[in-house]
């Protein structure tokens, strides 16, 4: 992969407020089928990057990475600022243990001594390509805490069913189906979802009140509108080569 170094030194001061930005990430055995943990790979990478290079004096990103497989969900990346990730491509195997996923991402959003009392609200996205493997009774518990309990269900939740998948469960996670959600066939299509995010959540960082994204009346038009035109490096850069040196 292409590598770049970005000079962070002009950023950071004290005053920054966190940012949180919190993936849930499907990497069951399925997801191998037309490489898709490849585009889902890319299109982590690609939003760490384009959030990495936003030019911002209000806030600071926080990341976190869950990824669920096997019989029980893994934090891949533990919640701390994006200049200190040293990211790892995630492999495919095993089930969808979709309520431990959203338990560990629960108890991060609640826990005060990572994410601050003081932070902006966090961006929650939830990717899949199947079916919960757990008890029907264990995942919609933990979907319903997620959502209608806490900080966690105040948090703008978006969500993606690759190839149409537990739609019906995907659709609970969101306050709005149809500015939130979005189902993708074309697996390429998992890239531009990741793109479209970056871009909103660069842009929201960037504005007056960082709580506020831009609203939309359909995710799924806009994402399909952005891929007329395509961005052949998002993703395709190493985000451990980016220098944050100095950033406070």
């Amino acid at each position: 992969m292409e590598t770049m170094n970005i000079n962070m030194g002009d950023f950071g001061n004290s005053q920054k407020r966190q940012m949180p930005i919190v993936l849930l990430l499907d990497a069951s055995d399925s997801m191998k089928i037309e490489r898709r943990i490849d585009a889902l790979n890319r299109g982590v990478r690609g939003l760490f990057t384009t959030l990495a290079k936003t030019r911002t004096s209000a806030v600071e990103f926080y990341v976190a990475v869950i990824v669920f497989k096997d019989k029980e969900a893994y934090i891949h990346q533990e919640y701390k600022p994006l200049r200190d990730m040293q990211w790892t491509d995630i492999q495919e195997s095993g089930c969808t243990p979709l309520a431990s996923a959203l338990h560990k991402a629960k108890d991060i959003i609640e826990d005060t001594s990572k994410l601050s009392t003081k932070s902006y609200r966090p961006t929650v996205i939830l990717i899949s390509d199947g079916y919960p493997t757990d008890d029907d009774s264990e995942w919609q518990e933990e979907m319903r805490r997620f959502t209608k309990e806490g900080r966690s269900a105040k948090a703008d939740r978006f969500a993606l069913s690759v190839t149409g998948a537990a739609k019906d469960v995907l659709k609970q996670f969101v306050v709005n189906e149809k500015s939130h959600m979005m189902d993708v066939e074309d697996v390429s299509m998992i890239i531009e979802f990741m793109r479209w995010l970056s871009q909103s959540i660069s842009q929201a960082s960037t504005s007056q009140d960082p709580n506020k994204k831009s609203k939309i009346d359909d995710l799924t038009e806009e994402v399909h509108k952005q891929a007329q035109e395509p961005d052949p490096d998002f993703g395709n850069i190493d985000i451990n080569s980016i220098n944050f040196e100095a950033l406070m």
